[in-house]
C-alpha cells in the first residue's frame, strides 16, 4: 500500500467567442453609454471623454473602430460598438477625387434612380449628355453623381462598360457633367445604347461628397464573376470585419426600409421605389443581408441599425439586436417614437436586446446656446430608463456624454446609483377623460383606384376588423391607399388641446416571396387626420398590441381618423378604438434606490401623489436649482415635457453593505453613514476557520494581511463618499504538516495539539495523522486503513479492489519488479471514489510477478 500527496488544484477555464462571450448588458441603472467616444473637439473641462481613463466610467461605448479598439484594449469587460466597420447602406466616396474607390465595387451593387437613354454619341472627352427629360437629374446639394453604362441587346445593363460622372449643370435637353469620377475612367458610349442615371444617395453633404446606397433589393443584379448580389457581397465583408476586430458589435447609419419613389432597383428605367408586385423587395433584401451577417458572426456579436422612427426605418425583428433612434422623438412625436423603441426592446430576437433613443439637442449647461434645453436631456435619459436601455447623449456638433447630475446621482458620484429595476415602467391614465367614441361608432374600409382589398368583421369592438390589401399599384405605394375610415360625423375638438387615440392592432408579419420565407417583419400602420394633426405611424406585429398616440390638435380641430394599411400587400386587424381628452404619455419606474417620473404631455404638468413615501431630490452641482437635495413628502410636480429623478433616502447619506462567505460573519451587514463619515466593521471567523480576504468594492483592503491565526479583524471604513460593499471570505485553519491538515478534521478525533498531532501516529498503524487525512481514514483507529482489499484473475484481466472514501481520487500503479518504479496504468488515473470500495479491471496480462499500488489524492 502506498500513500502519495498531490496538492489540491484549481482549474479555471475561460471561454470566449470573438471579443466577448455573452455581451450581457448591465442590470443596474442608469446604463450610461459613450457615443463617438474620444472624438469630441470640445474644450469644456467637464467633458467626459477628455482622457481615456474617464471612458472607464461608462458601461458601453460607441464610436469609430480605432477608438473602440483602444477602449476595448484598456477596458476588456466594457461593451464596445464599432460604427460602420463595413458600411451596410453606403460607402463614403469623394466625387471629385480619382483616388476614391467606389469604382472598385462592381457597379451593379449600387442603387440608382430611374435613368434615361442618352440621345447622342458620347466620346471619352464629351461633357454634354443629351436626354429626353432633364427632370430626372439634380444639381447639388441634391444627388449630383450619375452612372453611365452601356446596354446589352436585351436591354439589360452592361456593367463591364460604365463610368461615374458628376452633374455640373442642367441645360435645355441635356446635362453637363465632369467625366471619370470616383476611380473610374471615361469611356465612349453610343446614342440610344447607353443609359445615364443618378446614383441613389444615402445622403449628400454637398458637391463632391456623397454616400452611395447599396442595392439590397431582391432584384439586385448578380456579379457574373462571383455569382453574388449586393446583400451577399457586403454580408461577407462585414462578417469578416466583425470577426477580425476586437469589438462586441456594430451600428450602421442611414438604414431605411423604404426607398424614394424614383428608385429603380431592377434597372429597367421605370421607377419602382424598391417594390415589386406590392411587396417591399428592398426591405426583404435587408433581411437576406443581415441573416448572412448573423450566420457569419454567430450569436454573440451585437448588430444594430440606425432607425429614426417607425416611418421608413429598418424593420425585421429576426436577426438584429436593436436600433439606434437618432434625433429621437423630435418635436411632438413621443408616442410613436416610444412605441417603436419599446417594441424593439421587446421583440428583437438576437440577444441582448439593444435599442436606444439618441438625443442630438444642445443644452445651455455645456453648449452655451439658447434656448435652455436641459429638459431635453432629462426626458431622453428618463426614456432609456423606462425601457431599460442605455442612453447616449450628443451636444451640438461635439458628440459625447456629459457629467449630468442624473447620470451620476448628483454628488453621490455613482454611475449606477438607481440600482436594479423593481418592475416595468407604469403609465398613469389619471389625465384621460371619458371615451368620445360611442360603442356604435361606424367604420368603413376605403380603397383608392388600383388598390385591391377585402375586409371582414363582426362585432367591431370585440373581434376587430380584418383588412387584407391584395393589390398595390406599381411603384412606391400610398400608405393610405387602403384605409379604415371613421365614417361617423366629425367630432369637434378643442384647438391646441391634447387628446389620446387608443386602439389595438395586429398583422401578418411573415412574407413568402419567390419561394423564400421572411419572418418577423412588422407592417407599418399610418394613423392620421385627427384634429388636423400630423399623421403618426406604428409598427404592427403578429400579436395583439395596444397603441396609445397622444397629440395636440391644430387649427381645424375636428376628428376623422384614417388608419392607412396599404404600404404593402398583407393583412392587418384593428379593434377597440377610443378617443379621450388628455395625454397617456406619463410614465414612472421604480428602482432600488429611487424613482423616475417622465411627463411627455405637451401641455399639462403632472402632480404625482407620493402617498406616505418619503423622497429626496438629488444633490447636484450641474443644476442645483433643480437638484437641491431637498426632501419631498406628499406630492411632486413633473413639468410637461420633462422628467424628475427622486432618491428614496437622504442624498447626504451613503449606504454600506457587508457580506460574508461561508464559515464566518461580518457586522453590521448594512448601515447608512453621513457623507464623509466612517463605519466600524467586525469580521469573525467560525471555529477552526480564519479570515482569508477582506475587500471593499472588489478591491483588497490596503494594509491588512491575514495568516493562520487571523480569526478576528476590526476594520474602519472612513471618509465614505459613495455607496459601497465590504466582502469577507474565510478558509480553514491548517496544521503545518505536508498536507496542511485542517484543524477541524483533527479536532473531530480529539487531536487538538494540531501541529504535533498531525505529525504523530496516534493509533500506531504506521501512518501519521496527516497521511490518514489524505487517505480519509480514522487516525485514532488502527483498523481503519487504506489498503487493497482483494484481487481476482478473470478472463477479462486482473480485478483489483480497494477501500475508498468520498471526495478522493485514486491512481492504480503496476510493476513486475519491486526494484523498478510503479507506472500508472493507462485509464487508471484520477479514478473517482465509489465508497466503500472501488473496483478496477486491468486487462494487461499478468507477469510471473505483478505488483499493484494504490495512491490517493484529494
Amino acid at each position: 500500500m502506498g500513500i502519495k500527496r498531490i496538492a489540491n488544484s484549481l482549474i479555471v477555464v475561460a471561454w470566449a467567442t470573438g471579443a466577448s462571450a455573452t455581451n450581457v448588458l448591465p442590470d443596474v441603472f442608469p446604463i450610461n453609454m459613450g457615443f463617438k467616444s474620444l472624438l469630441s473637439t470640445t474644450t469644456d473641462p467637464n467633458h467626459a471623454f477628455d482622457t481615456l481613463a474617464n471612458a472607464g466610467r461608462y458601461a458601453i461605448h460607441h464610436g469609430n473602430v480605432s477608438n473602440m479598439d483602444l477602449i476595448k484594449t484598456t477596458f476588456p469587460n466594457m461593451i464596445t460598438i464599432a460604427m460602420n466597420p463595413r458600411s451596410v447602406d453606403g460607402e463614403n466616396r469623394s466625387q471629385n477625387s480619382t483616388s476614391a474607390n467606389t469604382g472598385s465595387v462592381w457597379p451593379g451593387f449600387w442603387a440608382y434612380k430611374a435613368g434615361a437613354l442618352i440621345a447622342n454619341n458620347l466620346s471619352k472627352t464629351s461633357t454634354t449628355i443629351a436626354v429626353a427629360s432633364t427632370n430626372l437629374f439634380n444639381l447639388p446639394p441634391e444627388a449630383d453623381m450619375v452612372v453611365i453604362y452601356a446596354r446589352n441587346a436585351d436591354n439589360t445593363p452592361d456593367w463591364d462598360h460604365y463610368e461615374y460622372a458628376q452633374v455640373t449643370n442642367i441645360i435645355a435637353g441635356a446635362i453637363q457633367v465632369k467625366r471619370g469620377c470616383t476611380g473610374t475612367a471615361a469611356k465612349s458610349f453610343t446614342n440610344g445604347l447607353a443609359v445615364v442615371a443618378h446614383v441613389l444617395p444615402a445622403w449628400t453633404t454637398g458637391p463632391g461628397d456623397m454616400l452611395f446606397k447599396h442595392n439590397f433589393s431582391l432584384d439586385c443584379p448578380r456579379n457574373p464573376t462571383t455569382g453574388e448580389n449586393a446583400a451577399e457581397f457586403w454580408a461577407r465583408g462585414e462578417a469578416a470585419a466583425l470577426n477580425a476586430g476586437l469589438n462586441d458589435g456594430t451600428e450602421h447609419d442611414v438604414v431605411n426600409c423604404i426607398l424614394p419613389p424614383d428608385a429603380d432597383v431592377d434597372n429597367d428605367l421605370q421607377p419602382d421605389g424598391g417594390f415589386k408586385d406590392g411587396v417591399n423587395i428592398w426591405n426583404l433584401g435587408y433581411q437576406e443581408n443581415v441573416k448572412l451577417v448573423r450566420e457569419g458572426v454567430g450569436p454573440n456579436k451585437i448588430i444594430q441599425y440606425d432607425c429614426v422612427k417607425a416611418l421608413n426605418g429598418y424593420r425585421g425583428w429576426k436577426y438584429v439586436n436593436g436600433i439606434q433612434m437618432e434625433t429621437f422623438m423630435g418635436g411632438d412625436r413621443f408616442s410613436e417614437a416610444y412605441d417603436t423603441l419599446s417594441q424593439w426592446v421587446e421583440n428583437a430576437e438576437a440577444k441582448p436586446a439593444f435599442s436606444y433613443g439618441f438625443c442630438k439637442q444642445p443644452t445651455t449647461t455645456y453648449g452655451g446656446v439658447t434656448p435652455d434645453k436641459d429638459w431635453m436631456f432629462r426626458k431622453q435619459f428618463a426614456t432609456g430608463l423606462m425601457v431599460g436601455m442605455p442612453h447616449p447623449y450628443a451636444i451640438g456638433t461635439s458628440f459625447g456624454i456629459y457629467d449630468w447630475d442624473e447620470q451620476r446621482g448628483g454628488n453621490r458620484d455613482d454611475y449606477a446609483w438607481l440600482g436594479r429595476a423593481q418592475g416595468p415602467a407604469q403609465r398613469d391614465f389619471g389625465n384621460l377623460g371619458p371615451d368620445m367614441l360611442s360603442a356604435g361608432t361606424s367604420w368603413t374600409v376605403l380603397a383608392d383606384g388600383g388598390y385591391g382589398t377585402t375586409n371582414t368583421g363582426g362585432v367591431y369592438s370585440t373581434n376587430g376588423i380584418q383588412i387584407s390589401v391584395t393589390n398595390v399599384p406599381a411603384g412606391s405605394p400610398n400608405r393610405s391607399g387602403v384605409r379604415l375610415h371613421h365614417a361617423d360625423p366629425q367630432i369637434q375638438l378643442i384647438t391646441n388641446h391634447e387628446y389620446t387615440l387608443t386602439f389595438d392592432a395586429k398583422a401578418e408579419d411573415t412574407f413568402i416571396y419567390r419561394g423564400n420565407t421572411y419572418p418577423g417583419i412588422p407592417l407599418y400602420l399610418e394613423v392620421g387626420e385627427y384634429g388636423n394633426s400630423k399623421a403618426m405611424g406604428v409598427l404592427v406585429g403578429k400579436e395583439w398590441r395596444t397603441y396609445r398616440l397622444s397629440f395636440v390638435t391644430g387649427a381645424n380641430a375636428k376628428f376623422r381618423t384614417d388608419f392607412g394599411v396599404s404600404e404593402t400587400i398583407g393583412t392587418v386587424w384593428i379593434r377597440n378604438v377610443h378617443l379621450q381628452e388628455g395625454s397617456a404619455n406619463r410614465l414612472s419606474r421604480d428602482f432600488e434606490n429611487g424613482t423616475v417620473f417622465l411627463n411627455e404631455s405637451e401641455t399639462t404638468d403632472w402632480v404625482v401623489d407620493l402617498g406616505t413615501n418619503q423622497y429626496w431630490r438629488l444633490k447636484g452641482d450641474i443644476r442645483p436649482d433643480i437638484n437641491d437635495g431637498g426632501k419631498i413628502v406628499g406630492s411632486v410636480t413633473v413639468p410637461s415635457r420633462d422628467a424628475v429623478y427622486l432618491l428614496k433616502r437622504d442624498p447626504l447619506l451613503r449606504r454600506l453593505t457587508a457580506s460574508a462567505g461561508d464559515n464566518g460573519m461580518v457586522s453590521p451587514t448594512s448601515t447608512n453613514v453621513a457623507l464623509g463619515g466612517s463605519v466600524d466593521f467586525s469580521v469573525v471567523a467560525d471555529s477552526y476557520y480564519r479570515i482569508a480576504t477582506l475587500s471593499t468594492d472588489g478591491i483588497p483592503v490596503a494594509g491588512l494581511s491575514f495568516d493562520n491565526n487571523s480569526t478576528f479583524a476590526g476594520f474602519t471604513w472612513g471618509n465614505v463618499q459613495k455607496d459601497g460593499a465590504l466582502a469577507a471570505t474565510f478558509a480553514p485553519q491548517t496544521a503545518s504538516d505536508p498536507s496542511a491538515t485542517p484543524y477541524g478534521w483533527l479536532a473531530q478525533y480529539g487531536l487538538t495539539n494540531y501541529d504535533a498531532d498531525a505529525m504523530a501516529d496516534a493509533d500506531g498503524d504506521g501512518l501519521l495523522s496527516w497521511q490518514e487525512y489524505v487517505a480519509g481514514t480514522d487516525p485514532t483507529n488502527p483498523a481503519s486503513v487504506f489498503k487493497i482489499t482483494g484481487s481476482d484473475a478473470t478472463a477479462q484481466g486482473t480485478v483489483i479492489r480497494w477501500s475508498s472514501v468520498s471526495n478522493r481520487f485514486y491512481n492504480l500503479g503496476r510493476t513486475t519488479n519491486l526494484l523498478e518504479a510503479f507506472s500508472v496504468l493507462a485509464g487508471a488515473s484520477n479514478l473517482p471514489a465509489t465508497p466503500p470500495e472501488n473496483v478496477y479491471t486491468n486487462s494487461l496480462p499478468a507477469g510471473n510477478s505483478t505488483f499493484y499500488r494504490i495512491s490517493t489524492q484529494q
